[in-house]
């Protein structure tokens, strides 16, 4: 199969590229949906309704979090069968990650539109905004279905070599998103709701070119739901395999939107002016993840095979390729962070604090890297749960503390150092349970 001679043969360098420029690609893809919203909004000239959006987006992460979820376990367990050469087993994986990301994405669409009320207040909005987040996150939650189909079978059927095939139909959803984004929001004037539709057909989009590719290229599956059915029991393996990037979109929500809860002392402008921030430095940690999750199928193709020499060339060369992304990526956003503020905000006052955050921000991006492939090879060499405990720890153990802590001490510029601090602590434990794993691998080979 392409993919065993993809994780087997071709030179690792080689081997890297064609796994992580479509991963990264798909990422960046990502960053664009999550930017192309508030970019044409904030063309509106008010700063509330950048609010809006920024507000919505801690709901949409743990809709994130599940397709996540389903697509890195699944292409986890995939590849790992591969490397064991257990095909009908990894039929079975494939077909899991499809209809289990339309069900779950079908339910929670459900939940929220049943619930608006519940998680309005959960969020802490209320007055004005309300109204607009309301708007915009209801006409979102109809393509919940899609939205989680479109990430879960991407990165799943990376494992089976459709890497390609998956790219491509990312970016032509896109840019659909792209071409309707300014047509509905700024032609007729649909506003947020116009920003949300756009987001629902670009999704779409991809899910039907998806399909298209699975008939194409999958030698595993032709949809009939039969080998899912039977093999239902491995779903929640594949949940618990894909919870340390399931634990990092859904505590990085649960951050968001307490973070907000403490801007909002602040006023709305602060809000908007940390979800800026948060977006101008976006690419950077996404990219680092991309590059990551797109390695992660080699890595776990290597563990299951015992190639560990392999694997510690893979491990090597993307470290260094992470590192160095970082550095010249962090430098880029730093120079550049008052274009980059200026995308998203017009209120002068909301710019200038946007552009302060941003400098803290970008001080441990450099090293992003470290903690995105330890807890992908931690994941991916069968030790979910270390890795679980780390994206726990970033986005939860370590930040939400920090949050209410450098608030307390620091007041608004706190809580941007706050992502600081909890970043590096993450970061070096990372490196050490990474690092213990790895000896110990040696050690029992």
């Amino acid at each position: 199969m392409r993919s065993e001679a993809l994780f087997r043969d071709t030179p690792v360098w080689q081997a890297i590229a064609k796994l992580v420029i479509p991963s990264v690609l798909t990422i960046l893809i990502m960053v664009i949906y999550n930017l192309a919203d508030m970019y044409f909004i904030s063309m509106l000239k008010d700063d509330m309704l950048v609010a809006a959006v920024a507000a919505v987006s801690p709901v949409f992460s743990l809709a994130n979090a599940l397709a996540t979820m389903i697509g890195a376990g699944g292409s986890t367990l995939i590849a790992n069968a591969l490397g064991e050469k257990q095909r009908e087993k990894a039929q079975s994986l494939l077909g899991l990650c499809l209809y289990g990301s339309v069900i779950i994405g079908a339910v929670y669409g459900l939940v929220l539109l049943a619930g608006d009320d519940i998680f309005m207040s959960m969020l802490g909005i209320t007055g004005g905004l309300a109204a607009y987040v309301k708007i915009y996150m209801r006409t979102l939650a109809c393509g919940a279905p899609f939205m989680l189909f479109s990430i879960a079978a991407g990165s799943a059927i990376r494992a089976e070599g459709i890497i390609i095939p998956g790219m491509l139909a990312n970016v032509a959803g896109t840019a659909v998103n792209l071409i309707l984004d300014p047509l509905l929001i700024l032609v007729f004037h649909m506003g947020l709701r116009g920003a949300a539709l756009a987001t629902v057909l670009g999704n779409c989009t991809a899910c039907a070119l998806l399909i298209r590719a699975i008939r194409k290229h999958s030698s595993f599956t032709d949809f009939t739901y039969r080998p899912a059915l039977g093999a239902i029991v491995l779903f929640p393996l594949v949940l618990f395999t894909g919870l340390p990037n399931g634990i990092s979109a859904t505590l990085s929500g649960f951050a968001s939107a307490f973070g907000n809860r403490i801007l909002a002392q602040y006023g709305d402008g602060a809000i908007a002016a940390n979800a800026a921030a948060g977006r101008g430095i976006l690419v950077i940690t996404m990219v680092n993840m991309g590059i990551c999750m797109g390695v992660s199928p080699l890595i776990a193709y290597c563990t299951g095979a015992e190639n560990y020499s392999r694997l510690k060339e893979v491990l090597i060369k993307t470290l260094s390729l992470t590192t160095m992304f970082g550095f010249t990526a962090g430098m880029l956003c730093f120079l550049f962070r008052d274009s980059l503020s200026e995308m998203f905000l017009n209120d002068p006052d909301n710019l200038a604090l946007c552009q302060n955050m941003m400098i803290w921000l970008i001080a441990a991006s450099p090293f992003l890297g470290i903690f995105y492939l330890s807890s992908n090879f931690l994941q991916a060499s069968k030790k979910p749960l270390s890795a679980s405990v780390l994206s726990a720890l970033r986005q939860g153990g370590l930040l939400i503390p920090a949050l209410w802590l450098m608030n307390r001490r620091f007041g608004l510029y706190g809580i941007a150092a706050a992502h600081t601090a909890a970043d590096t602590l993450a970061i070096m434990i990372a490196g050490v349970l990474a690092l213990l794993h790895w000896r110990k691998l040696i050690k029992n080979a």
